[in-house]
């Protein structure tokens, strides 16, 4: 019982909220060690049960209070200056640091929101505390630089769930926009063809659609996805692609429970259907069931293709392999036998799930026509 709730413990580190945010300055060095960033902001410690583990994440605030709204550097070369980033450790993913990247990047061109990462080396205090990668967070001004989403002056445009809480918008959001969508989509029959536009009004199909193909490609499962699941949706309704008033779904925190070897024969589309009401209600709908498994079957052979994913991996490793071995031994005391324990898992994983991912479809969907080979 102990070993399983150690990282629920009464500990400081489990204090959320902005009252445990700390102000700190940031000094930003490039790959050329020139200084680029010199800025005050607020720190806290972030992640759920990640918490427990050493080294810790952090989440970094702008905030006007510190001289600074805004983070004034383009940390991800996109243009972007954030309010808010996370300096993350690897979550649950301490021993490899790379499945948030890995998950991001290869599906960066899917429809759901992604986030960018950059790596890192922190030197907490002048003392050296490992490799890390620098995250953008998901909010409004997220929203406003990657969409085009207005976000308003008197009252956000942007909708924005997290986990089922509010993130962005007001109250009434919650207990209206977002419970009516969950309440039609979980319960109307979607058999019936006048429902289904209907919903196919209220949720953008396609992000929903990719969103649920790649989490069950990857295995997800565990703590998803009943917790680490956000969505958006703008408030007004005009001729901007992305305003158009339909939720849409955001990628993040893929490090536990996915791409592990012991998942790779996991029966995607029967977990999601036990797991999410959402998805099964809508696999009630032949058409979805169709599309779903079209979209799977493509990504199978384009996003999660072996060759693509071997050479990502490739490339971290190359770039991690030095970093990862003073890592070890700063905070475990040995060589860096573990992370390459970890890639090869996941060499595995990805060498080996597309059939597993076939039989899912082939098991749960007997009715699709799909060119499976």
């Amino acid at each position: 019982e102990k070993a399983r709730d150690w990282s629920f413990w009464a500990a400081n580190y489990r204090n959320h909220g902005r009252f445990w945010e700390r102000e700190a300055n940031i000094n930003v060095f490039d790959k050329n060690r020139e200084h680029v960033l010199s800025q005050e902001v607020g720190i806290r410690i972030q992640g759920g049960a990640s918490r427990g583990l050493n080294p810790k994440s952090f989440n970094i605030y702008a905030r006007d209070e510190y001289g600074d709204n805004r983070i004034r550097y383009d940390f991800w070369r996109t243009g972007y200056y954030p309010k808010r980033m996370t300096l993350s450790a690897g979550g649950n993913d301490n021993r490899g640091k790379m499945l948030d990247r890995l998950g991001s990047e290869l599906t960066r061109d899917c429809d759901f929101a992604t986030m960018h990462y950059e790596p890192y080396v922190l030197f907490l205090n002048g003392e050296y505390w490992g490799f890390y990668y620098l995250a953008e967070k998901y909010d409004t001004e997220f929203v406003e630089e990657y969409y085009g989403i207005d976000k308003g002056k008197v009252i956000d445009d942007i909708i924005m769930v997290k986990n089922g809480n509010l993130e962005a918008g007001v109250e009434a959001d919650l207990y209206v926009s977002y419970a009516d969508m969950m309440n039609a989509v979980t319960t109307a029959d979607l058999t019936n063809l006048t429902n289904y536009e209907i919903i196919n009004q209220m949720i953008d199909l396609d992000s929903f659609i990719d969103y649920f193909a790649v989490q069950g490609y990857i295995s997800r499962c565990g703590d998803w996805p009943d917790s680490n699941t956000a969505i958006w949706r703008s408030r007004n309704v005009s001729s901007k692609p992305y305003e158009d008033g339909k939720w849409r779904w955001m990628l993040f925190d893929v490090n536990s429970t996915a791409m592990e070897a012991g998942l790779v024969d996991l029966d995607c589309i029967a977990s999601m259907r036990a797991s999410s009401e959402l998805f099964d209600n809508l696999c009630n709908n032949p058409s979805f069931r169709q599309k779903f498994a079209e979209r799977l079957l493509e990504l199978t052979d384009t996003v999660f293709l072996k060759e693509n994913v071997n050479q990502k991996i490739d490339e971290y490793v190359e770039l991690m392999d030095k970093p990862m071995e003073k890592h070890f031994q700063r905070f475990f005391g040995t060589s860096n036998e573990k992370f390459y324990e970890g890639i090869e898992e996941l060499r595995f994983f990805f060498n080996h799930r597309r059939e597993y991912v076939l039989e899912s479809i082939r098991t749960n969907f007997p009715d699709v026509n799909l060119p499976i080979k």
